[in-house]
């Protein structure tokens, strides 16, 4: 499994791969609600976890 650290605006999620389903996931807490992010690959993810932080933090 591999896995990458990826920082984003103060918030850290690890990026996994899952041999199994092939593909790349991340789970992520912001504001106190977790998220999870799922893609083809590691940077697909981080993509989405910038979306995920981007659209909370301009909520809030």
């Amino acid at each position: 499994m591999n896995d990458h650290v990826f920082i984003y605006k103060g918030y850290r999620a690890d990026i996994r791969y899952d041999a199994e389903r092939d593909e790349y996931f991340a789970a992520i807490e912001v504001a106190g609600r977790s998220f999870r992010a799922r893609g083809s690959s590691a940077p697909a993810v981080a993509s989405d976890v910038q979306a995920i932080v981007d659209r909370l933090e301009w909520a809030n």
